[in-house]
């Protein structure tokens, strides 16, 4: 019979609310990404980042300044107790 010293917290046990913001924000990211990809205009050599274009990169912009973000978080954090197991 143990004494329940060894009981992880419970808070212990899944990810905090950075790491699973950051989880969704991707998903969040790609959808719209991918919708604004889908319906802009053609894009050629000479044609100027407006509109569609620059929702599309700005989009772009934020996902890969989210996976910094993300990576520099998951180095500040502890993995969860049962990941582990």
């Amino acid at each position: 019979m143990g004494t329940g010293l060894n009981k992880p917290v419970a808070s212990q046990l899944r990810y905090d609310g950075i790491a699973r913001f950051f989880h969704w924000a991707i998903l969040v990211l790609l959808i719209v990404e991918f919708i604004i990809a889908w319906t802009m205009p053609e894009v050629e050599k000479d044609t100027k980042p407006d509109g569609l274009i620059a929702w599309h990169l700005f989009f772009g912009t934020l996902t890969l300044i989210r996976n910094p973000s993300s990576a520099f978080s998951c180095e500040m954090q502890r993995c969860p107790l049962n990941i582990l197991a």
